[in-house]
């Protein structure tokens, strides 16, 4: 199981690896850490940068758990994703698109279905979403960045709440 995981691991690498574009150069670099809200909550931190057609890159680890697990069963999940984003409408807000995998742990899986507290179950789970933001830019310099996304992932939908310096 561990060599798949970091099998895993290495072709998402790669992959986010060629997904960036490097010809274009780059104008601020910027760290982002981020919490995103729903029955599963995740905290990510992430690296990025802007480019010179405003449009920004940045790649992220992350890592969420349940907060009804005392109701449903314990679940922890780990990911690493790409985000790419747009100038929208105006200077205050973007569009993105992610592309990741996460890894998630199921423990008492069968609890769900059954109400039995046996078996666990591990996921693999792409994180293929596309979503908005609005930007609200501090006295400092840096940002704050309130985000929704929906797409195909352990949790169709997120609110997330960034703040990048």
């Amino acid at each position: 199981m561990k060599t798949n995981t970091l099998t895993i691991i290495l072709i998402s690498s790669l992959f986010c690896h060629l997904y960036t574009n490097d010809s274009l150069v780059t104008s601020s670099k910027y760290f982002e850490l981020s919490v995103e809200a729903g029955v599963f909550s995740y905290t990510s931190i992430g690296y990025g940068w802007v480019n010179e057609n405003r449009s920004e890159q940045s790649f992220n680890f992350r890592y969420g758990t349940d907060i009804l697990h005392k109701s449903f069963s314990e679940i922890y999940s780990f990911g690493i994703f790409s985000r790419k984003s747009y100038p929208a409408l105006s200077e205050k807000s973007l569009f993105y698109y992610d592309i990741g995998v996460d890894f998630t742990y199921f423990s008492n899986w069968s609890n769900w279905f059954s109400g039995s507290e046996e078996g666990s179950k591990r996921l693999v789970t792409p994180n293929f979403a596309i979503g908005y933001g609005y930007i609200f830019k501090l006295d400092n310099g840096n940002v704050i960045m309130l985000t929704s996304d929906i797409g195909l992932k352990l949790l169709i939908f997120n609110i997330g709440l960034s703040y990048k310096f």
